[in-house]
């Protein structure tokens, strides 16, 4: 007996069954019209015994044992470009698959669906194992029409079937007459080209209005192939969709029966790269008729778009960016505009972001057209000021304004009407100025405040109290001193005298007679005040009068001096002190002595 034990080969994934199971392949969706691959079926057949030459083929209906039979559903073969599959088995003697030749044949059966777009395919034979064997067998091909020999051993390579027209099985034989190992790899397909099934889709008739002498109105042909084509297939090709109208397209009714009739026809082509041109694959027709009655000659409408400057600061009327010739009005929807729902009643806007208004223009209620109008905002431009401090030493500050914005012009407005356009100018007033910046492209403003203060408070100077020089007073201090109202203060002190005397202490001591004068001035805002200080001299000496002279006798044992004093200053205080002989002294302005001596 003759068996065959057959062993899958998982190859990429795929695998084919033996003993009449017909395969089970992913199927691979048709991607492709104008690039045609082959079907490659791969077959090596290891085999040790004889070779054996046959003029026909073995009957596959009664000298083939059912064991050694492989169906090939070849529609589920994978592509020769994503890979194959393979199967392996052995042939063992079995007498009672032997033809009457005593030769044991191995079936394949290859066949496709009656509508397949498989047309050929293409196996290799060679040597050793793994398909690369050499072969040692004779095999036959039979196309369901004529039977030929393939081979009678040897290598081969590259061989070709194809299925003849209507013809959809084909039947490869090896026969032996011993043992033999049976592999078949990489068995792939080609793939198809890709077929194209287009058919129209069911085209409402389109009715519609026209005037005569007027547009026809004709209504736009759309652009959306699926609108008009089902494809039943896609496939990766540059399609192109056309469209014709034909008929009374001038809108004059020839045939006067206030209609106007136009064909509307729309063509699908794809490019074919063969001929490098497009080529027309389905066409599809729409009939369009335009009725005389409600008459529609649409207005002209023309919009334009407009800018307003931001935070409410300008605003814009909508009619002033509109043309037409039609009666308008504004909405803020579109669908508020066709069905002319809620119209604006102040056409002058200024929203706070941009917004899309929507015009309506209509003849009457059914003949109208729409239009947008678009609103952006434009930016304030960026402002800054600063203004400063005026004193006793700064009679002027000068103004700095700035703006990070581009192209914008500077404008000031202050105290006592004053104004100025230069960007930084100069005062003397105190009180707050404003800034105003406005960029020139959009018109738009930006206004900021700069404040000019004063410190001109001066200190309080003292320069005490006036002074006198006298005999016995020869210096004088003057006790000067300041204080202000200023809590920033910081005061110095400078003093002026006769002589060109300078000090710069708060006190000072002095010995000439004089006006010394106490400047205090505040370094904080360079005010200053001033204060003097008289000092003085009385060196005006008194008169003394002893008295006149007096004499002692025998008699006269003691005599009183009769002493006085006087003086031209009015607040004279006069003292008297007497001295004489013998370290005499008195303090009295009369005395009585009794020596001699002066």
């Amino acid at each position: 007996m003759f068996g065959l034990i057959l062993k899958p080969i998982i190859m990429n994934n795929f695998a084919i069954n033996s003993c009449v199971k017909i395969s089970k392949f992913f199927r691979i969706d048709l991607d492709s019209i104008n690039i045609k691959k082959r079907l490659l079926l791969v077959f090596i057949f290891l085999f040790i015994g004889f070779n054996y030459s046959f003029s026909q083929c073995p009957d596959h209906t009664t000298n083939i044992c059912d064991g050694q039979k492989v169906t090939v559903d070849v529609d589920t073969l994978p592509f020769c470009d994503e890979g194959g599959t393979g199967i392996e088995g052995d042939i063992s003697q079995n007498l009672d698959c032997e033809d009457s030749s005593g030769l044991n044949c191995f079936e394949f059966k290859f066949f496709r669906s009656v509508n397949s777009a498989t047309e050929s395919f293409t196996f290799d034979v060679g040597q050793g194992q793994g398909c690369t064997g050499e072969l040692d067998a004779s095999y036959f091909v039979y196309n369901g029409v004529t039977c030929a020999p393939l081979s009678s051993g040897g290598s081969q390579t590259n061989i070709t079937f194809d299925f003849p027209l209507g013809i959809n099985e084909i039947y490869i034989y090896l026969c032996i007459n011993s043992n033999a190992q049976v592999t078949m790899c990489d068995v792939c397909r080609e793939r198809p080209p890709c077929t194209v099934n287009v058919a129209c889709q069911e085209l409402d008739d389109i009715f519609g209005n026209y005037c005569e002498g007027d547009p026809c109105n004709i209504p736009v042909p759309t652009t959306i192939v699926s609108d008009v084509f089902v494809q039943n297939e896609v496939c990766d090709f540059e399609v192109i969709m056309e469209s014709t109208d034909s008929g009374e397209t001038d809108c004059v009714d020839s045939n006067g029966n206030n209609q106007i009739n136009v064909i509307r026809t729309y063509t699908l082509k794809y490019f074919d790269v063969g001929i490098n041109d497009f080529i027309t694959i389905q066409t599809c027709q729409q009939n369009i008729t335009l009725s005389e009655e409600n008459c529609c000659v649409l207005p002209s409408l023309t919009t334009n778009d407009s800018s307003i400057c931001a935070e409410n600061q300008s605003s814009v009327d909508l009619s002033s960016l509109v043309t037409s010739n039609g009666t308008v009005s504004y909405y803020t929807s579109q669908n508020d505009a066709d069905n002319a729902n809620n119209p604006l009643i102040d056409t002058n806007v200024s929203p706070l972001i941009q917004t899309v208004y929507y015009v309506r223009s209509e003849v009457d209620q059914d003949c109208y057209v729409t239009d947008t109008i678009t609103i952006s905002i434009n930016a304030l431009p960026d402002a800054s000021a600063s203004g400063g401090e005026l004193t006793c030493t700064i009679l002027n500050i000068q103004l700095f304004g700035n703006s990070t914005t581009s192209g914008v012009t500077y404008s000031w407005v202050g105290p006592s009407l004053f104004s100025s356009n230069d960007q930084n100018p100069i005062v003397n007033e105190i009180g707050t100025y404003t800034l105003t910046v406005t960029e020139t492209a959009t018109g738009c403003t930006s206004t900021v405040n700069a404040e000019v203060t004063s410190d001109d408070n001066s200190p309080i100077a003292d320069a005490g109290s006036d002074a006198e020089l006298t005999c016995t007073t020869l210096e004088v201090t003057l006790d000067g001193s300041g204080s202000s109202t200023n809590p920033d203060a910081d005061l110095s002190y400078e003093w002026s005298g006769p002589n060109s005397y300078s000090a710069n202490t708060e006190d000072i001591t002095v010995s000439a007679t004089g006006v010394y004068t106490l400047t205090v001035t505040d370094n904080d805002n360079g005010c200053f005040a001033m204060s003097s200080a008289e000092v003085t001299s009385d060196d005006n000496s008194p008169t003394a009068d002893a008295g006149s002279d007096a004499e002692l006798t025998c008699t006269t044992l003691e005599v009183t001096l009769d002493g006085s004093g006087s003086s031209t200053n009015p607040d004279a205080d006069l003292s008297y002190e007497w001295s004489g002989p013998n370290s005499y002294s008195a303090n009295t302005e009369d005395i009585t002595v009794s020596a001699i001596g002066v």
